[in-house]
């Protein structure tokens, strides 16, 4: 709960942090008249704004491709946690070094095998990334364009799920714990190679692993199966699930549905790379100004 005595005024936090907060606060007006907008005009948009989810569809992607890839990223994970479990047996995982070897191996599996089973795909098929994901569509110009638009119209939403959420947890008495990696990035004492190894891993290689694996691989598949809404909200549904973090969960899904209309709109997968780095860049920005902020974090 709120009281008079953990309100901060601007004077008490860091110009970074009063700088972002501004900077959200304008950028979610921002959304919300796109939002409007796009309210308003829905019924002369809704006939062509999926303009190119027949294309996706008919991409040479199938439920088999989908299965293999997930199945290798399942026992890819359950071979990490059982080799956790048997470092921490052995007390290796108390010590600094195993913990961030192991960390480092955690967020670099996913991009390696969803890499591996891409290049296999698209030599078994003999075809380009170009072909398999659309990717030579749009000019980059208009690519970063339509991604900031969704991207703006999208601040609003997420804002709105997460405090709503958030308040909802907390008022079942649900322990409300941030994501490791902001955890990891809101401590102290984290050296700087680690911080800009955890910048790039977040803003280059997990947008675009994840955008081929979520997007690119399992969506035509889906949509081949049944219609385009319900393979929009599996796809999202299982995007939220495999980030293994419940207090944001409605968040990750929202995230991912707009990914998936922004690439049934443009048929072009850079489109929601993008989304999903400028996304990820924005969240480490905001974590680093609000971190010497009192309170923000436990014994701060």
């Amino acid at each position: 709960m709120f009281s008079e005595d953990n309100i901060l005024s601007t004077a008490d936090l860091p110009i970074g942090a009063v700088i972002i907060g501004s900077a959200i606060f304008i950028l979610t007006i921002i959304g919300l008249i796109i939002d409007i907008k796009f309210f308003v005009m829905r019924h002369l948009l809704r006939s062509n704004f999926l303009s190119y989810a027949d294309e996706v569809r008919e991409r040479p992607l199938y439920g088999r491709d989908a299965a293999r890839s997930l199945l290798l990223i399942v026992l890819l994970f359950l071979s990490l946690h059982f080799l956790q479990d048997k470092l921490n047996v052995k007390k290796f995982y108390c010590s600094d070094y195993w913990q961030w070897s192991l960390f480092i191996i955690n967020t670099l599996s996913l991009p390696f095998i969803v890499m591996i089973s891409t290049a296999s795909l698209l030599y078994s098929r003999k075809l380009s990334a170009q072909n398999m994901f659309g990717i030579a569509l749009q000019p980059l110009s208009v690519v970063f364009r339509k991604s900031l638009l969704f991207l703006l119209g999208l601040i609003p939403i997420i804002l709105a799920a997460n405090i709503l959420f958030l308040m909802f947890l907390d008022s079942i008495g649900y322990p409300i714990a941030p994501q490791e990696i902001v955890t990891v990035f809101m401590s102290q004492d984290i050296p700087l190679w680690q911080q800009i190894y955890l910048a790039i891993a977040a803003i280059i290689v997990a947008p675009i692993a994840e955008e081929i694996l979520f997007r690119g691989i399992c969506l035509p598949a889906a949509m081949k199966h049944m219609p385009v809404k319900d393979a929009v909200i599996l796809v999202s549904v299982f995007f939220a699930f495999v980030h293994q973090h419940p207090e944001s969960a409605p968040s990750l899904f929202i995230l991912a549905a707009v990914f998936s209309i922004a690439y049934l709109h443009t048929g072009n997968l850079l489109v929601p790379i993008f989304m999903h780095s400028i996304f990820n860049a924005s969240q480490i920005i905001t974590i680093l100004s609000i971190k010497d902020v009192p309170g923000i974090m436990p014994g701060n």
